[in-house]
């Protein structure tokens, strides 16, 4: 759940993006590691608070044979609290994939689950900010706490078999929350006249919960998106029978997005969702903005977000507001 009383949320302060390593060299080979840093800084009005975090992910992959490539995910992270003066490290993250032509791609241990790999949007929003930043169940939730074995298949007449399983084998899940699930999902891209549709629709079915409990909820998801010249639109929903904190969640939301001049494209989505809080049936009605500019071609980005949540139930009648600007930085060496 994200946090609802975030009056200015993810000020990025910068980022650095070195996955054009792992671009062809001159021979036309793939060098084999890539790697992006990020940071940014959030302000939030509510405590105030100001606090900061920096993360590094690189990628290590080569090929076992002409059809087969193996590939390692390596992340690490600090955030930062100005205020107080401390620093927490995050858990390390690990991914490990094999990638065949003919049999698939297989992912194991800090991966998506199926319903988030094939997840389509409303409205994709930027490389720092997404529409549904405020909303506390979006259109693309997934018990993805833990560790997953995601098995994507090759593309069929347009269409992708998504297949997870997820666990925690390193106690990460806290009590209360879902510690084993499975997923599967369906994923279609196919030309329509001079646009491009894709659609997905998945289910995510939780197995147990950490700590016991009676309630084993179901996630499930459907998107889709018509592409077409400087246009995109899109629709997406998602609901969640038997929540554990009762009663069902449910979102859906309708978004477009369009390149207005070169290099310079605008998102944005409308989006309702409700929920239950303690008991309470919560309601949110949500609009989110985003804007990307290349500043640099394929080199510098500067994005920024807008969301705007008003939440009605329990007698209470609240507005939330969001605002972020950041940048994107891309580089070959």
């Amino acid at each position: 759940m994200r946090n609802t009383t975030m009056l200015l949320a993810a000020v990025a302060a910068g980022a650095f993006n070195s996955a054009a390593i792992a671009g062809d060299d001159a021979a036309g080979e793939t060098k084999p590691i890539s790697g992006t840093f990020d940071n940014y800084v959030v302000f939030d009005a509510t405590t105030p608070t100001i606090t900061t975090d920096h993360s590094l992910t690189v990628t290590v992959e080569g090929k076992a044979s002409d059809d087969v490539t193996l590939g390692a995910d390596f992340y690490a992270g600090v955030a930062t609290d100005l205020g107080a003066g401390s620093f927490t490290l995050d858990t390390p993250e690990v991914t490990l994939r094999l990638e065949s032509v003919v049999a698939g791609t297989f992912e194991v241990l800090d991966t998506d689950t199926a319903l988030e790999a094939a997840c389509v949007q409303p409205a994709g929003g930027s490389s720092n900010f997404g529409n549904e930043d405020l909303m506390t169940f979006g259109t693309c939730e997934a018990f993805s706490d833990g560790q997953s074995i995601l098995y994507t298949s090759p593309v069929f007449s347009g269409f992708t078999v998504y297949l997870s399983a997820m666990t925690d084998p390193w106690n990460v899940i806290l009590p209360g929350d879902v510690d084993t699930s499975i997923s599967a999902a369906l994923g279609y891209e196919q030309a329509v006249g001079d646009a491009t549709l894709t659609a997905s629709l998945g289910v995510d079915q939780a197995l147990t919960v950490k700590g016991g409990g009676m309630l084993l909820p179901t996630l499930i998801q459907g998107g889709a998106e018509l592409a077409w010249d400087d246009w995109s639109v899109g629709a997406a929903g998602e609901v969640e029978l038997s929540s554990l904190a009762g009663g069902t969640n449910w979102a859906a939301g309708i978004g477009a997005s369009r390149e207005l001049f070169e290099n310079f494209t605008v998102t944005g989505e409308v989006a309702a969702n409700g929920y239950e809080d303690l008991g309470t049936p919560m309601n949110e009605y949500s609009l989110g903005i985003t804007a990307e500019y290349a500043l640099l071609k394929d080199v510098l980005w500067l994005d920024a977000g807008l969301n705007v949540v008003r939440t009605i139930g329990g007698g209470a009648d609240t507005t939330t507001y969001s605002v972020a600007t950041g940048l994107y930085y891309s580089q070959a060496f």
